[in-house]
Formats: C-alpha cells, structure tokens, sequence
C-alpha cells in the first residue's frame, strides 16, 4: 500500500518488473552456480587446475554477462 500511495499504479507496475527481472537473474546465477559444482569437483578430484580455472572464468563471465543484460532491461523499463 505504501507504493501505491506515493508512486500510483506505474510505480507498483515498476516494482513489479524489477522484482520478477531480478528473480529471473537470481535462478540463472544459481543454476551456474548448482552446474558448476560437479564440474569443479572432477576437475579437482582429477588434479587437473587449469581444467579448474578456465571453468570457474567461464562461469564469472556468463554471471557478469547475465548481470549486464538483466541490468539493461531494467534500464529500458524505466
């Protein structure tokens, strides 16, 4: 009620998209986050660090990727 007493409809519309975008962002990054588990961990298992490495860059880049897109619509919402 709060939000719309001070802002009106198009502010709970705005919150609203913000809320479901950032949802959308938070299980995308859990998901590389629940994939990149296993994987690591047969690289470890395996001795193999460089195999570590160049996974857990991939991961950070397709993160910040996502967190670059997701902050982009919310941007052109606005």
């Amino acid at each position: 009620m709060v939000i719309l007493s001070r802002m009106g409809i198009e502010g709970v519309a705005a919150y609203t998209i913000v809320g479901y975008v950032a949802f959308v962002q938070i299980m995308i990054i859990t998901g590389f986050a629940t994939g990149l588990g296993p994987i690591v961990g047969y690289g470890f298992g395996a001795g193999k660090t460089d195999h570590i490495k160049r996974i857990r860059k991939i991961a950070l880049i397709s993160s910040f990727i996502t967190g670059l897109i997701c902050s982009a619509i919310l941007y052109l919402s606005w």
